[in-house]
């Protein structure tokens, strides 16, 4: 459901605006932006999903590649949840033979940036995804950094109610952080990434934003459909991953077996979509 319902889906109404990003307005390349976000995860998450539930049928039991990476309060914690399996590679033959963080503080740093500039270029020789990659070994650093700070001289003790708002607002700066990034990775050159940035950036100080986007996002019930379909796809995983009792329950199985199969059957797009991945 999460590749043929929601990723092949939302393909249909990114892909033309990537194609031809001059041709829309802020509030449709945001929009774009965030669903671009949700289809690689769903694309991708799905995929392994597949790959896992297939494997297991066959006797063997594959790590797990995804902890719902979009919840993560901080970078760090994204790569510890996204594409788990890619990140601890780089980890174990890239940055750790590199000298990790055993060394002196700025050659630590540098072995991030490195490890992720390799990253990003084992995606693809484009400067759009050593951009990509850089900007999250930026990201790193300037967590270690202040990690560091914090280390030196100690947080702000905040009240026992504002801790959750806290969580949220990391939580939030994390996400945006990580979509700034997806700019970069779906664009089809640095200039197209630019243009995406510099229209968003305009529109959000020019107070241009608006709910009214171009098409081919102008499908208020396309929309509602999968935002409802992705939330409750957020809701399911969160049992999943934290193994709920309700999981083992068969009426909530069978339940929520035949909604998906339904779901997929009419609202699945058949077309010949390609996974994502398959290009790397």
């Amino acid at each position: 459901m999460k590749k043929v319902v929601i990723s092949d889906r939302l393909a249909m109404y990114i892909e033309p605006v990537f194609a031809n990003p001059g041709n829309y307005d802020g509030s449709t390349l945001l929009v774009a932006c965030v669903m671009f976000a949700i289809q690689i995860y769903c694309d991708f998450s799905g995929y392994s999903d597949i790959a896992i539930g297939s494997a297991r049928i066959m006797g063997f039991d594959l790590m797990i590649n995804f902890r719902q990476p979009y919840f993560s309060t901080s970078i760090r914690e994204f790569w510890q949840r996204w594409h788990i399996s890619l990140s601890t590679w780089f980890r174990d033959y890239v940055y750790i033979p590199l000298g990790g963080s055993k060394v002196a503080k700025p050659q630590a740093y540098l072995n991030l940036l490195v490890t992720f500039l390799v990253s990003g270029l084992w995606h693809g020789a484009n400067w759009t995804f050593v951009v990509w990659g850089g900007l999250h070994g930026f990201y790193l650093m300037m967590e270690n950094l202040q990690k560091a700070v914090i280390g030196k001289y100690g947080r702000p003790r905040l009240p026992d109610s504002l801790n959750g708002l806290f969580t949220l607002a990391q939580a939030v700066w994390t996400f945006i952080l990580v979509l700034f990034g997806w700019v970069f990775f779906r664009a089809g050159s640095l200039s197209d990434a630019f243009l995406i940035l510099n229209r968003i950036g305009g529109d959000l100080a020019g107070g241009r934003l608006h709910l009214a986007f171009q098409a081919p996002l102008d499908s208020g019930r396309d929309v509602a459909f999968l935002t409802s379909i992705v939330l409750l796809m957020m809701v399911f995983d969160f049992f999943l991953w934290r193994e709920k009792p309700i999981l083992r329950q068969p009426v909530f199985m069978w339940t929520t077996m035949s909604f998906q199969f339904w779901v997929l059957v009419v609202f699945g797009v058949f077309s010949n979509q390609q996974f994502i991945y398959f290009q790397f």
